[in-house]
């Protein structure tokens, strides 16, 4: 048995050793970072001081002048085009930047271009200088964002998060008015505190006993609201949105092709429903209704944060009916989401461009389905199915009609920043 045990050790010792040293490490090697990628870090992390105080920003490419360094851009067509939608009208530096205006998504896209088919990072910095002077504060930052995700030569510059950027998008405004009133009385030093569960927002008199009252009649959404108003959950999302922009293609932007790029989004979002599901289980509330754009929705919603220009974001009551308070984005939904039913009851998905019929049942099923619900570039017959994903979130979102759509005033699902 001795001879057994030993024999036994031995063996395992020799599978042990084979094993760590076949371990091959996958991280990459570091390497000390010189002096010019120091400094491009710097200047990359000084244009997002001050965001929301641009008038006060100045350096020495704030007044770029973009048609006497056309040939410094890959495509010259891209200063041409956004110079002609520049001075045909942008996003006012005072108004709401939100993607679901058709308007303002372009103008991004524009923008973005700007910045992206620059020859060099010299180029780039001096067009995004120029950008931060005269752009919508949270435009400029989008498309900023997306230009150092996304350029070759932006890659490994560490971008701050984006709740210290835009801190309004997270913390709740009652909350900054007294950081704020603490910096003008020359306070150096406090503790600010808020309540995250909206608790006592939602109290009414239908509703009685405390917040670990199991008889509490009434809302018992605020036991979740932990989860839903997590900061690091929220700016996780809005980044990984920026990192896989539906829009980009990549005919048109090199080195932005993602594998299964519908499964993964699909997945994404099955992985944070799960998620919720389960925190909601754990807290005692019951599973996730499902939607019905011709019943109430049950449970309002007070955001509690607000946009740069200090506009509130929209209060969603309680029993809200999304079909009477949106019914042109409603309808728009209800299409959509009938030809994709349709589609799915068939089986497969038909593709006007070369007309063929694209199965659902094949490996590439799943991921040909998320790209039609969220509407990635390059779809099948882009037209017919739209974006589902994002009707939905307007449908939703916009229960309040404005005068221009340029002043959109929008619920908490009208900006990716609060999106969860």
């Amino acid at each position: 048995c001795t001879v057994m045990m030993k024999l036994t050790l031995f063996v395992l010792g020799l599978v042990l050793a084979t094993t760590y040293s076949s371990i091959v490490s996958t991280k990459p090697e570091r390497k000390l970072a010189d002096v010019d990628f120091l400094k491009r870090q710097k200047l990359v992390l000084e244009l997002y001081f001050g965001l929301g105080n641009t008038e006060h920003f100045h350096n020495e490419y704030t007044e770029y002048d973009f048609k006497a360094n056309i040939d410094h851009f890959h495509k010259p067509e891209v200063v041409t085009d956004f110079l002609e939608a520049y001075h045909h009208g942008f996003l006012p530096i005072d108004g709401i930047f939100t993607l679901s205006c058709h308007h303002t998504r372009h103008e991004s896209v524009k923008l973005f271009d700007l910045f992206y088919f620059a020859k060099d990072f010299d180029t780039f910095y001096r067009a995004a200088s120029w950008a931060k002077k005269h752009i919508h504060p949270v435009q400029f930052a989008f498309a900023y964002t997306l230009a150092l995700l996304h350029r070759e030569d932006c890659q490994h510059y560490e971008l701050p998060p984006i709740y210290e950027v835009f801190p309004n998008y997270f913390v709740p405004a009652d909350t900054l008015h007294q950081i704020f009133e603490a910096k003008l009385l020359g306070v150096k030093e406090r503790k600010f505190t808020y309540n995250n569960t909206g608790y006592e927002y939602n109290y009414h008199e239908s509703m009685y006993g405390g917040p670990l009252d199991p008889d509490a009649v009434g809302h018992l959404e605020y036991k979740i609201s932990y989860l839903r108003e997590d900061v690091g959950a929220n700016n996780w999302y809005s980044t990984s949105n920026l990192k896989f922009p539906l829009w980009m293609n990549p005919e048109k932007y090199r080195g932005t092709y993602w594998h299964r790029r519908g499964e993964s989004l699909y997945y994404r979002h099955q992985q944070i429903y799960a998620r919720y599901v389960l925190e909601r289980i754990a807290n005692g509330l019951p599973y996730v209704e499902l939607l019905h754009w011709y019943s109430p929705v049950k449970v309002g919603y007070n955001p509690r944060v607000v946009h740069v220009n200090g506009l509130p974001f929209y209060v969603r009551p309680d029993h809200l009916v999304p079909f009477e308070t949106n019914k042109g984005q409603v309808k728009k939904a209800k299409h959509l989401e009938k030809r994709i039913f349709d589609a799915i009851d068939s089986g497969a998905f038909w593709e006007v461009s070369n007309s063929t019929l694209l199965p659902l049942k094949g490996d590439d099923g799943l991921d040909l389905l998320g790209k039609i619900i969220f509407g990635v570039s390059g779809r099948p017959s882009e037209k017919y199915f739209g974006c589902y994903y994002c009707a939905a979130l307007e449908a939703l979102g916009f229960a309040v009609h404005t005068s221009s759509d340029h002043e959109y005033v929008g619920g908490a699902l009208t900006s990716s920043l609060t999106t969860l």
